[in-house]
């Protein structure tokens, strides 16, 4: 079987925030970008100002940027042409024209998340929802992160501080205990936060450590909602900080992806020393550092991934799993052979593109023999911060804000949306799938996955009825078959791919996938930008073929043919296809099963669109799960030689990512 590699080396990151400009200078008359040269049109809500200085094409803000976890983007209408570099003013962004791909600076517009910069009050409007509904949910009864019957301590503890190359300022070695009383050493979770500001209140400055009257912003502690209840479950927790990184990391080539690996690998054999030694008072055998399990949340997520890749088998600890909460995904990485859950914040209006889903799907074609879980969570109505409570006005003790910028908008917003989480909705979402996640990898619960791959969404009622999508991949399924991999498309079925090799011609490629103009191509966008994967690599990154299925007339059948046939004949066999929907109207179809000389039809099944238009609706995979049930007779269900979508209704669009035995 054919596998294509999708790790790319971390030397591609070049494109993330480096130190590029000292700031400060005027700019001269000379150096300005017209921008409104060819149409005349000088809106007076422009912002900031455009200039051109040794061959870049610079952006200075009126003031300095907000810390966020996404990065800033360059765009051409609804391309991003490139990743500025950030000036140590912390207010210029700066590109090579080399890197424009042939685009006029005067059509350059400056782009953070959902929010343009460079034009004040612009920002991406969402649609009015439908009222379709979401369909039949699944509604459990009993949450994963109930308390359990341990009583709990908690304290902070300290250590040296730990140099970082490029870094002129050590970083913290600071954390946040909550553990059970119990006797016996306990599996370990450890939480890392995401990027917020370093420090508040006060004259000191941007810089590290906090100077003056400033405070450091304790991210680390907005965690203790789920830590408290892991620990009374039995279950050792730590939440760490990362100031120092989230003050220096604007300089760092991967986000600070490396920083935080290293910061977790030195928690993690601080904590192994410390458990060994029968005279730490706090932590003798304390912890089974044989069962770790990494939260984390946004580039905590990127940090912890990165963390799971650099451990080796010598070190102190065994990493059994992983958790990434709304994460970023800058090096275009993953961990092998690590299960993991990937929390996607509908409303997430940091990391807008929700490119944490790269976690799940370049795992797929990583290495044939890593059956680990990978399940990716889509949960309406959360926001970005909202999943830590430092990060949560009301409650931090630093300023705060809510991520998702309009508070009218119909799908997002906290004042004009029905379908929003609150604040401590938010927080029992996240700390239901968290708990799920980590029975799942380490209590050896195998009901616990059903939280990680349904079919069926799932409501929560205690969590003002939030509702959450699932897929998977791994996890006990014996096989997956890919388009354009190990499985052919005929009929209304075509390949269509998401990045063209730069060794494959125009003619020869097939179709992109996805749609003109459509924000959220959450599986497939911004691979295929030729800026961001140079010729001289561009070949190490999977390619991301999908069967793209699209009728005009009621009947269509797109037809998938798997290179070595299907077995269902076990009694809880099962075939899952992560379907994407086209996202303009319901989209209705059967699947149907045949070995050739037999066939056996599902149910119907009703895939209904995603709310908020083209700038939020997100193409994004659902599970299509189906079992035979009465198969004729003759139908040999251990030898499926073509999966066929039927299709109905007079018009639609999908795309099937792969299918999983």
């Amino acid at each position: 079987m054919r596998r294509r590699a999708v790790t790319v080396s971390i030397g591609l990151c070049w494109c993330l925030l480096v130190v590029g400009l000292a700031g400060g200078a005027p700019v001269a008359a000379d150096d300005r970008v017209d921008r409104h040269a060819v149409t005349g049109d000088r809106p007076s809500d422009e912002r900031g100002q455009f200039f051109i200085r040794a061959g870049t094409l610079r952006w200075r803000s009126p003031k300095p940027l907000p810390v966020t976890d996404a990065r800033p983007e360059f765009r051409v209408g609804s391309r991003v042409v490139g990743y500025p570099e950030l000036g140590g003013d912390g207010r210029t962004l700066s590109l090579s024209l080399s890197e424009l791909g042939g685009y006029a600076p005067h059509r350059v517009q400056v782009w953070l998340g959902p929010q343009r910069l460079d034009l004040a009050g612009a920002r991406t409007r969402t649609a009015r929802p439908d009222p379709i509904g979401v369909g039949p949910t699944v509604t459990p009864t009993r949450d994963p992160a109930t308390p359990g019957a341990f009583e709990v301590r908690s304290f902070d503890y300290r250590s040296a501080a730990v140099p970082f190359t490029g870094y002129p300022a050590p970083l913290e070695v600071l954390g946040h205990a909550v553990l059970p009383k119990r006797p016996g050493p306990a599996p370990l979770v450890l939480f890392l936060h995401g990027r917020h500001q370093a420090c508040y209140g006060g004259r000191g400055g941007d810089g590290w450590p906090c100077g003056g009257t400033s405070k450091p912003v304790p991210s680390y502690l907005g965690y203790d909602y789920s830590q408290q209840s892991l620990a009374s479950q039995g279950y050792a927790t730590v939440s760490i900080s990362a100031n120092a990184i989230n003050a220096q990391d604007f300089a760092s080539f991967d986000g600070g992806a490396r920083a935080r690996s290293v910061l977790v690998r030195h928690h993690l054999e601080l904590l192994a020393s410390w458990s060994a030694d029968p005279t730490s008072a706090r932590w003798a055998d304390a912890l089974d550092m044989e069962q770790v399990v990494l939260v984390g949340h946004s580039r905590g997520g990127e940090g912890v991934d990165q963390a799971a890749i650099d451990a080796n088998l010598e070190q102190p600890y065994r990493i059994t799993g992983q958790v990434l909460i709304a994460p970023t995904d800058f090096a275009y990485q993953t961990a092998a052979y690590v299960p993991t859950a990937v929390l996607l914040p509908y409303c997430d209006g940091d990391v807008y593109d929700l490119q944490g889903q790269r976690f799940v799907d370049a795992a797929r074609d990583l290495t044939a023999d890593d059956t680990s879980l990978r399940s990716s969570v889509l949960i309406r109505g959360a926001n970005h911060n909202f999943f830590n409570t430092e990060w949560t006005p009301g409650l931090s003790q630093a300023p705060s804000f809510d991520d998702w910028f309009d508070r009218d908008d119909p799908v997002c917003g906290r004042v004009g949306s029905d379908t929003r989480l609150r604040a401590g909705e938010q927080r029992a979402t996240g700390s239901t799938f968290v708990a799920a996640a980590v029975r799942a990898f380490v209590g050896s619960q195998p009901r616990m996955v059903r939280w990680l791959d349904s079919a069926r969404p799932l409501q929560l009622p205690w969590a003002g009825d939030a509702v959450a999508w699932t897929h998977a991949l791994g996890g006990g399924r014996r096989s997956t078959v890919v388009p354009g991999d190990t499985m052919t498309t005929g009929g209304a079925a075509r390949l269509c791919t998401a990045v063209r090799p730069a060794n494959l011609s125009v003619e020869r490629a097939p179709p992109a996938c996805g749609l003109a103009r459509w924000d959220r191509q959450v599986h497939w966008s911004p691979r295929a930008d030729d800026f961001l994967f140079p010729e001289t690599v561009y070949g190490q990154v999977a390619a991301g073929e999908a069967a793209e299925v699209s009728w005009q007339a009621q009947g269509a059948v797109g037809s998938l043919t798997p290179d070595v046939p299907l077995r269902l004949g076990a009694a809880d066999a099962a075939l899952d296809l992560r379907v994407i929907a086209g996202p303009r109207r319901t989209v209705r179809f059967a699947i149907r099963l045949s070995d050739g000389d037999s066939s056996w039809t599902s149910p119907q099944q009703v895939l209904r669109p995603f709310p908020g238009g083209r700038n939020l609706a997100p193409l994004w995979a659902r599970s299509v799960r189906v079992a035979p049930s009465s198969p004729p007779s003759d139908l040999d269900l251990d030898a499926i030689t073509e999966v066929e979508i039927v299709t109905a209704g007079d018009t639609g669009r999908l795309w099937v990512l792969d299918a999983s035995v």
